[in-house]
């Protein structure tokens, strides 16, 4: 068992923890052998920041973006971190005349595969956002696989597959054939972030081909296979259950502030619909027990943000805690449907959500920021207990064992 949370620290360098404070470790920074072989780290004497750190399926490392601020250049790589031994690799350096950015604060999205075998993640490239995945071995370089973003995508369970969603466009690439993609000649648009379900061969997409915004589902082996299961809003973004074919849709009328007003859940061999949540939330993430979901309901007077969690099979959601999220992690509720399988906000048990930020009642800037030093806080779910705060930082996210 892992059940630790990496974190970035306030001098901008990477720590993982216990849930309880205890125990923090910082994995970044130049190091040297001190007395009896024990580690110590030292600060650089450049500016070098690291972000956004993913956990690997076995907890053993986590893939994080560097970047180093020279006086007149800023060089930004991929590098992945040994959890136990704080050894850096580097995996991929961005090109000079590229930005060294994907979105705001964003140098890179990084998603491992299901086993591990594989790293892929989205880099600004001269020719514009482009996904790369690496060999199945660690010392294989990494390709591209597409570009021309904004690009959405998913690894099957079985971490043969990628699913692409980029514009109206769904492709499949898959492992035996290099990770080519290849078009599913079904037109996707509505949403950013497909999903597969547990098959492996079936995909979730949203389509207005006929009129109507319609959730659907499609198998990738057979033409003609496309069907429509529940009609949804014009703004939407789902995730299915981690532990079956269910899934979580969030709806809305879009706008300016990206808010979804219902949660329903819908039942993909059934086709059945029921609605969990009717309120305004901007994110909302599945435990991984698949019995309940959280979700950060908006205060529509105030703007401020409430951890709230509901049953998924329905009930009275549950108010947790009032916070102001960093700007990082205001960053990943804006973009949760992608995130969400990347990056987990909740413990392995089901029991806990970590988050950063402050504890607020209102946001006092509307980006997200706290105008405060970010702290990180765990948040039990199932008690009435306080958020814990157990570090100073921007940006956690706990293990996946």
């Amino acid at each position: 068992m892992v059940d630790r949370i990496a974190y970035v620290g306030s001098d901008d360098n990477l720590y993982t923890i216990n849930k309880d404070g205890s125990d923090s470790r910082r994995l970044t920074g130049e190091r040297r052998l001190g007395t009896g072989g024990v580690i110590h780290a030292r600060e650089l004497q450049n500016q070098v920041f690291y972000t956004w750190p993913t956990w690997s399926p076995d907890g053993t490392k986590i893939a994080a973006s560097q970047v180093i601020t020279e006086e007149d250049s800023v060089v930004v790589s991929l590098q992945t971190i040994d959890v136990d031994t704080a050894e850096l690799t580097r995996i991929y350096d961005n090109e000079p005349d590229a930005s060294p950015i994907i979105a705001q604060g964003v140098p890179h999205y990084i998603y491992w595969s299901p086993d591990g075998s594989r790293l892929s993640f989205i880099a600004s490239t001269p020719e514009g956002l482009t996904l790369f995945a690496s060999g199945p071995q660690e010392k294989d370089p990494p390709f591209p696989v597409a570009t021309n973003g904004p690009i959405y995508f998913r690894w099957s369970n079985n971490g043969r597959s990628l699913l692409l969603h980029s514009g109206q466009e769904l492709m499949v690439a898959q492992v035996e054939s290099s990770l080519v993609p290849r078009g599913l000649n079904l037109e996707g648009d509505g949403f950013r972030a497909p999903a597969w379900l547990s098959d492996g061969d079936r995909i979730v997409y949203v389509s207005q081909a006929s009129g109507t915004n319609n959730l659907y589902v499609a198998d990738i082996q057979s033409e003609d296979s496309s069907k429509a299961i529940a009609q949804v809003d014009n703004y939407v973004a789902f995730l299915r259950s981690p532990v079956g074919d269910e899934v979580a849709v969030a709806e809305g009328q879009g706008g300016s502030d990206f808010l979804y007003n219902r949660l329903t859940i819908v039942d993909v061999e059934t086709a059945s619909k029921r609605v969990l949540v009717e309120e305004r939330y901007l994110a909302f993430f599945w435990a991984p027990d698949g019995e309940k979901i959280a979700y950060a309901s908006v205060d529509s007077r105030s703007q401020g943000f409430t951890w709230k969690v509901v049953p998924a099979r329905g009930g009275p959601p549950k108010t947790l805690a009032q916070f102001a999220p960093s700007q990082e992690l205001f960053t990943l509720l804006l973009f949760f449907d992608q995130y969400a399988y990347s990056n987990s906000v909740w413990s392995p048990d089901s029991t806990q959500l970590v988050f950063t930020g402050a504890l607020t009642r209102e946001l006092t800037r509307r980006n997200g920021g706290s105008p405060e030093e970010d702290k990180v806080f765990v948040l039990n779910v199932d008690d009435d207990s306080p958020p814990l705060e157990i570090a100073s930082g921007s940006l956690a996210f706990w293990s996946w064992n």
